[in-house]
């Protein structure tokens, strides 16, 4: 049967062993007599997409059952493991983790923080564990998103020195990574797509409700987080801007100007465009600009929900913020 094949393969390329190098690489408190549970649920045919998912100490993967890359499904459940570890990390671990990032003084630094995750499981299970398995990087694509897969790759060789030499994440990786995925992707802080991996989206509340609002932003990005509140000028919703970097998206209707208003005295950075959107009267306005450290801001302007549709078109279409041309009118 296929899970037979599949752990005949975790037995001869010694599945514990990786689990157990991959854990000091996380620093990862993973109790050591816990048992790991793998599942594996079938999918038709040979071809396609598949995913898994780590739940705690189970991890769930779709294998399509006339498929013959095994050696690539062992990569998906290694990927899934490094998931568990990563949020196996201590309290201690965590912070140290995070402050990593939050001490760099790269630009790139918040959107690094954002495709980490993702990019050191896939450069473990789809490129070091590959390698080692098969003593050849695989050429193919690594993971459906190009970001992620793209930063897997310029990771790939450095991480496979700290497996191999059983050395756990430190800053000096951090900044490595940071650094590769500037040289990678200059153009990653101004492009839709990466934007709205993870946003913070903010709504007026009234006119413009969150939940709507989250369901039509999914129909045009691919979106893996969402934070957010409402109404805009709320103080629970200006401390949550305050306390995040990731890139800030606010919705609001013609006629709840004064909540934006009262946001700009918190971001002094929309003060300068305050007026001209405000003097556009049954326009709609999309503001596009940088906050600190490089952080995008989106606001748009519409009268109701339906108009939400348009502006998220004309982003699709241009791909990226311009930066010379702060203010669409339409």
């Amino acid at each position: 049967s296929y899970q037979k094949k599949i752990e005949k393969l975790a037995k001869q390329n010694h599945l514990n062993e990786i689990f157990h190098t991959v854990s000091i690489f996380y620093n990862s408190n993973w109790p050591e007599n816990f048992p790991f549970i793998i599942s594996l649920y079938p999918l038709p045919g040979s071809k396609g997409a598949s995913s898994g998912q780590s739940l705690g100490s189970i991890e769930s993967i779709g294998v399509l059952v006339e498929e013959s890359d095994l050696v690539g499904r062992f990569g998906v459940i290694v990927h899934e493991l490094c998931h568990s570890l990563y949020d196996a990390q201590s309290n201690t671990q965590q912070y140290e983790f995070e402050s990593y990032f939050a001490q760099s003084q790269s630009l790139y630094s918040s959107i690094a923080h954002r495709y980490i995750n993702e990019a050191l499981a896939t450069a473990v299970g789809n490129g070091w564990v590959i390698n080692k398995i098969t003593s050849n990087l695989d050429e193919s694509s690594w993971y459906n998103q190009t970001t992620i897969d793209g930063f897997a790759k310029v990771l790939s060789t450095e991480i496979g020195k700290y497996l191999e030499a059983k050395h756990p994440i430190d800053n000096q990786l951090i900044e490595f990574a940071i650094k590769v995925f500037e040289q990678k992707f200059p153009d990653s802080i101004v492009s839709y797509e990466n934007i709205f991996v993870e946003i913070q989206l903010i709504t007026d509340g009234n006119i413009i409700d969150y939940q709507s609002s989250r369901e039509k932003i999914s129909s045009y990005f691919h979106v893996s987080s969402f934070d957010g509140s409402s109404p805009i000028d709320h103080e629970q919703t200006i401390s949550q801007i305050n306390k995040s970097d990731k890139p800030l998206i606010v919705l609001v209707a013609e006629k709840e100007m004064n909540q934006l208003r009262n946001l700009s005295k918190s971001i002094k950075e929309l003060q300068p465009y305050i007026q001209k959107i405000v003097a556009s009267k049954n326009k709609s306005v999309i503001l596009t600009t940088l906050l600190y450290k490089n952080r995008p801001l989106i606001v748009i302007k519409v009268s109701d929900l339906s108009l939400l549709d348009k502006a998220l078109k004309i982003l699709l279409e241009r791909k990226k913020m311009d930066l010379d041309k702060k203010i669409v009118i339409f």
